[in-house]
This record gives structure tokens, sequence and C-alpha cells, in this order.
């Protein structure tokens, strides 16, 4: 009974004590395949490195939005996040149930990692590619210093809600202006539903001057949708070709501008679909 309660005064005393060594915790949480990685009583983390810039690479050339001006591009790579843990419990078999349990939530393959900061999610999809415990025989009951290793898919994590701008019953040619406040370009996905048109065998996107154009017959009540994702444009099901440059949403003030062929005649709804990048 004596070492049972020695070692609940211990678990607690820890996480009071060691509370000060990395204050992002105070506004984040991490969870991989829907398991916290802390969750403040039997395993809290210490140290991450989420917020740094991976692998950039630079070209000058191939540049997909204005290749024709070699301009230089700037390409983020996949990113490495490595997550150390610590992990307390009060006896020596509770903690090696704990252990058990992290190796099995986190061997899932290419799954949502998820850090809250300021209770936003950012989700990025990964795998766990090394896990390090560094065990101590004199530390029955604690490891100090658990090293996860996620290989991250994505590069950019990105916000769990869409936000969505929508421009109902447009007539012929049109102009609009997205405001986009946040930090990362952003590819949206647009979809054109059109509901009545005339000789309609044109439709070009201007995003901030740079052209964006699809050459083919869309007739009423066909729908068109340009995945920014995947870089795919559709008309309702079928595979399209398209000029570049692919239409991208610039941080702030954004001019677009919607035309399409000479005695085209034609009525549709317009919508952007995207997500807030974070690097």
């Amino acid at each position: 009974m004596d070492d049972i309660l020695l070692n609940a005064w211990l678990l607690w005393s820890a996480w009071t004590s060691n509370s000060s060594w990395w204050s992002g915790t105070e506004s984040g949480m991490f969870i991989f395949n829907w398991f916290s990685l802390d969750n403040w009583t039997t395993r809290r983390v210490i140290n991450s490195n989420h917020d740094d810039l991976w692998d950039v690479a630079f070209e000058t050339y191939d540049y997909p939005r204005a290749d024709w001006w070699n301009a230089l591009s700037k390409y983020y790579r996949t990113k490495t996040i490595t997550i150390t843990l610590s992990m307390v419990a009060p006896t020596r078999d509770w903690l090696e149930i704990l252990i058990d349990d992290l190796k099995f939530n986190t061997s899932k393959t290419q799954w949502y990692l998820d850090i809250i900061i300021a209770w936003v999610v950012r989700r990025r999809t990964a795998t766990l590619t090394s896990l390090q415990f560094w065990r101590q025989s004199f530390n029955v009951n604690r490891v100090w210093n658990v090293v996860l290793t996620f290989e991250c898919v994505n590069p950019l994590s990105y916000s769990l809600s869409n936000i969505t701008k929508t421009f109902k019953e447009i007539s012929g040619d049109y102009a609009l202006e997205i405001v986009y406040d946040w930090k990362v370009i952003v590819y949206p996905t647009i979809y054109l539903i059109v509901r009545s048109q005339t000789n309609l065998n044109t439709f070009n996107i201007d995003v901030n001057w740079y052209l964006f154009s699809i050459n083919h017959e869309i007739n009423s009540w066909e729908f068109l949708v340009i995945d920014g994702e995947t870089k795919l444009v559709k008309l309702n099901w079928t595979n399209l070709v398209y000029e570049w440059p692919f239409p991208v949403l610039e941080p702030w003030l954004n001019h677009i501008e919607i035309t399409t062929n000479t005695w085209a005649s034609v009525s549709y709804d317009l919508i952007f679909i995207y997500k807030n990048l974070f690097l």
C-alpha cells in the first residue's frame, strides 16, 4: 500500500514540477489515429519540431503558374515530425500496459496526425517510422524520453473545416474578389453548375492575371469540377484537358474574372471551396 501511495504521489508531482518543460502543451494537443499522445496524466509531450520547416526546394523552371517567365518557384517537400514524450505510471505493470498501448495505437499506416494549436486542429497524413523508449533499469515506472518519428505525406497541414464562397445565378462574363485571410497559398476546388447555355464551348478563369482555360462543349445542367488538390478537371465524371496555370488563391485579396467564348450565352452557379493551410 505504501508503494502504491508513493508512486501515485510521484505521478502527480512529476507533472507539476515539469509543467514548464514545454509551454506549448498549454494550448496544444497531439493526436494520431484518434489516440492522444498527450493526455496530461500518464503521457506528456515535452518536445516537438512540428513548427520547423523541413526541406524546401527552389527552381527557376517548370513553374506551372508562370513557367514562361522563368519565375523562381518554392516547393515544400514532405516533412518529418519528431515528438518526444514522458510516460509515468503508478506501478511497473501499469507502465508496461501503457507502452504496449502506445505501440498499438501508433502502428496505423498513413493516418491522421492532428496537432491542436490555439484550439484549431492542424491535420496531416503521416506514418510512424520510429519509436524509441530509451528505458533505464532504475526507473521502473517511468520513461523520460519516448521519441516518435512521423513521416508526413503532405508537407503542409490543413484545417478540418472547409471555407466556401458561393456565387449564384451568374450571367455571362463576371468579375469577383475573394479575400483569403491566411498565410499560405491554396489551390481551391471550383464547381461550375450550368443552369442554361447557348453555344458554350470555352470557359476561362483569370485569377490575379493568371489565365486557366477549358475548351470543351458544356451543356445545360452539366457541372464542371476543377480540383485544386489533384489538379484534375472533370465535366460531370469525365476528365478534361485544360490549359495552365491552375487557379490559386494568394494571401489577402484575389481578383477573379470569369469569361466564356464569343457568342456564348450562359447562366451558372460558381462555388469555391478550400481550407486554411499551415506551414
